[in-house]
């Protein structure tokens, strides 16, 4: 498979990925580590290597679709594409 073949699933997979995101309104979920996301990443597209869901994740990342806080030296994501502010109605970790 040539490199322009790999791109095209990429970028097939994150539209995918997006209106599933959009479908279930994954931004009211609200932040959430890692590994949440990487879970719905791999149930949406069956992808089983660990670097492809992560290159995938970057590559949403560095478009602005999640935004990043960090608390007490861990990350965390919430779905945004729409670059609103959340506020949500049980927030169990305050930002500041």
């Amino acid at each position: 498979m040539n490199c322009k073949n790999k791109l095209l699933i990429k970028e097939k997979h994150i539209e995918l990925i997006m209106l599933y995101f959009k479908y279930r309104n994954i931004f009211n979920m609200g932040y959430h580590q890692y590994k949440i996301f990487k879970n719905l990443i791999v149930y949406i597209t069956g992808l089983t290597k660990k670097t492809d869901v992560r290159n995938i994740f970057e590559t949403m990342l560095s478009r602005n679709i999640f935004q990043l806080k960090y608390r007490h030296n861990s990350r965390f994501y919430i779905f945004n594409p729409y670059n609103l502010e959340y506020i949500g109605y049980n927030n169990i970790i305050d930002f500041d």
